[in-house]
């Protein structure tokens, strides 16, 4: 007889660190001891926080008793307060997670104790057989990203969206600061960092900090798979406690699985769910924190308890931390959820509660465009032209492309563009193209869900699809630069696509076998089978997600490529430099590669506008001063003023500087001249 150590019950935790073990080798080909660490108190400080959340909140609620639940709660309590605690500390992140888990440790053992059994092992075993079918799935679904970099001999192909290098010099700038409240902006040295939604970054960070392991390669191997692994365990977590659940393990391996709309046929790359989730991962952090708002939301408005609508609340509050895109589409919704469903109240309440709520809303947006950091937050419809012309562009040639192309031509050349009448003709294009079958999926089971549900949880996608098509048809254009100008109007597909795929599968299972094992001869066969042909759907469609192949040029339809001797500049700056050396590019490094990789503050980066510090286009200007120094001393001079340890001249680059400044030439590659003006020597 087996040890009940290794209990089935116990294998989501073994395969969750197992996993995440995995993905690191898989990008590095070799795993440090210390990460393997890291991934096991993450595992058991994230258990241990939210088996202690959930005994505060809602006691020993069936709907909340699950590992995925649990570790899902657990996770985002432990990276928050991480978050929190490093603005203030300054000891760095190393001392600063310990010092949450020993916290975290603490507050389990004063609370209730539960044993090993119940804390780490899971009550419902198909939870397990769950776990392990979700990680298979976000291994397929990255099976690009975890091999990120193949170097040639004269080209690297970066196998991610070219965003990569900007998200590692994010992970590794936190992963050296001591008070991330000191972090200077990634943009410019010594500039305060912009507020943002940096929270998913930090437990990354201290996987950089403690380990070998390269910040692009702990972006690759952890932060991207890890996202995706999230939300699989969040529509699990949240279903379950509506549905039951079995259903709530359809409605998970619907969305690990199931194709996206733009990869069941309908065509549009720019509302392809797998895509957007991977390229921006602050996405699946953000999604999988909206989910628990909304499991706590619903809780409240069925039991009728305030205290839960107020997690709620702060569950949804806190996405700003992690995706500010994602809390403006959940935040009116779940803000207003409560006076048109909470049990127990009068119907002249409800209506009160709902028009102060709503005035109360509108009244802060209004005050949060005084701020320069809140993007544009205006319902005219004056984005949708533009929103419309970048889906039309973005469709794939084919049967919807010509009716869609036809269609606006019409309505521009017969009615003026009338933005009613293209507002009315874009709606089932963007719901088409954003839900794919699970938009007529879930319509098809809304009466038997009616039998069995509130109308808090039938109507719930409904209204999401409402809320989603209102803002991408009624918001304006950001016109303060914070990012590219149509976020608000794109960003939270996802979040509507993740309630309606989610839906669809736990409505599709209860219809057909309630909360209960199938009864059919053969079953376990079948479901062999069924698992067997899902599986083959992300090894099919991860291969190359992360290009755009409808959008040609800029390296959008291809990997990234970058010569392979600024790949092995960057990696001889990371590992001759010291964490505080500040390095510059001749062309200001526009899309964060050099940073990126040598994971080194630049001293100033063109990023084409986008979130750029006060002072930044005058250093700028300097540099190209600077390029025209023709005395030894001056450059020199300039370099150390400014604390520029390094200066990478690209190939056909031209300088004015005098020939005896090649004493200060530390490393050349293919015509990449590589310049050390620090004090302290290169090796």
């Amino acid at each position: 007889m087996a040890p009940k150590f290794f209990d089935v019950r116990y294998l989501p935790i073994f395969s969750v660190v197992f996993v995440l073990s995995l993905w690191v080798w898989l990008v590095t080909r070799h795993l440090p001891v210390a990460a393997v660490a890291v991934f096991i108190a993450l595992a058991l400080v994230s258990v241990a926080a939210g088996d202690v959340f959930i005994r505060h909140t809602v006691g020993m609620s069936d709907r909340f008793d699950s590992f995925s639940t649990r570790f899902l709660l657990g996770f985002f309590i432990a990276n928050i307060a991480l978050y929190i605690v490093s603005f203030v500390s300054p000891f760095g992140l190393a001392l600063d997670s310990l010092f949450v888990s020993l916290a975290v440790f603490a507050a389990w053992a004063a609370s209730k104790k539960t044993g090993f059994r119940s804390l780490f092992g899971v009550r419902c075993v198909p939870e397990s057989v769950f776990v392990l079918l979700a990680l298979v799935a976000v291994t397929f679904w990255c099976r690009d990203i975890l091999n990120p970099a193949e170097v040639g001999w004269e080209f690297t192909t970066i196998k991610a969206w070219q965003d990569i290098f900007y998200h590692a010099r994010v992970i590794s700038n936190f992963a050296s600061a001591h008070g991330l409240g000191a972090v200077s902006d990634l943009q410019m040295a010594g500039a305060q960092a912009h507020p943002y939604h940096y929270a998913s970054y930090i437990v990354p960070a201290v996987l950089a900090n403690v380990t070998s392991v390269s910040s692009l390669e702990v972006f690759a191997g952890f932060q991207v798979p890890f996202g995706l692994l999230l939300t699989v365990l969040a529509s699990f977590s949240l279903l379950s406690s509506l549905f039951g659940k079995l259903p709530g393990i359809a409605a998970g391996l619907t969305l690990a699985y199931a194709p996206d709309a733009m990869q069941q046929g309908f065509g549009n790359y720019f509302l392809s769910y797998h895509w957007l989730q991977q390229v921006s991962p602050a996405m699946l952090y953000g999604t999988a924190l909206a989910a628990l708002a909304w499991l706590f939301m619903f809780e409240g408005c069925r039991s009728g308890k305030f205290s839960l609508v107020a997690t709620g609340y702060v569950a949804a509050f806190f996405t700003l931390l992690f995706k500010a895109q994602i809390f403006v589409a959940v935040s009116f919704l779940i803000w207003i959820y409560p006076a048109l469903f909470m049990a127990g109240l009068k119907t002249r309440v409800r209506v009160g509660c709902f028009a102060a709520m709503t005035f109360l809303y509108l009244a802060v947006v209004a005050v949060s465009q005084g701020f320069a950091n809140v993007p544009t937050l205006r319902l005219d419809g004056s984005g949708l032209a533009w929103y419309k012309g970048a889906l039309l562009y973005s469709q794939s040639p084919g049967f919807l492309k010509d009716q869609f192309d036809l269609i606006f031509y019409y309505i521009t050349v017969q009615m003026d563009g009338a933005w009613l009448i293209t507002a009315i003709a874009l709606a089932p294009m963007l719901f088409v193209g954003t839900f794919g079958i699970f938009g007529l999926l879930y319509p098809a089971f809304l009466m038997h869900l009616k039998k069995h549900f509130r109308p808090y949880i039938v109507l719930f996608p409904v209204l999401i699809a409402i809320n989603y098509l209102v803002m991408s048809e009624g918001l304006a254009l950001d016109a303060k630069n914070l990012g590219t100008p149509e976020e608000l109007l794109h960003r939270p597909f996802v979040w509507a696509y993740f309630v309606a795929c989610s839906w669809s599968g736990a409505a599709l299972y209860h219809a057909m076998f309630d909360d209960r094992f199938p009864v059919y001869k053969h079953a376990e066969r079948i479901a062999a089978a069924i698992i067997c042909v899902a599986v083959s759907i992300p090894i099919y469609f991860g291969y190359r997600i992360q290009t755009m192949p409808i959008w040609p040029g800029g390296g959008f339809d291809d990997h990234a490529k970058i010569p392979t001797c600024l790949f092995k500049t960057a990696l001889f700056i990371r590992g001759k430099s010291t964490p505080k050396s500040v390095v510059q590019d001749s062309l200001n490094d526009p899309k964060s590669v050099l940073a990126g990789l040598s994971e080194q503050q630049g001293f100033a980066m063109d990023l084409s506008g986008f979130r750029a510090p006060d002072g930044l286009k005058d250093r700028l200007h300097e540099l190209r001063m600077f390029k025209d120094m023709d005395r030894y001393e001056g450059v020199v001079e300039f370099a150390r003023r400014n604390s520029m340890d390094w200066y990478v001249l690209h190939p056909g680059d031209k300088v004015n500087w005098p020939e005896p400044i090649n004493r200060r030439l530390a490393f050349q590659c293919g015509g990449y001249r590589t310049y050390y003006f620090g004090v302290k020597p290169t090796s």
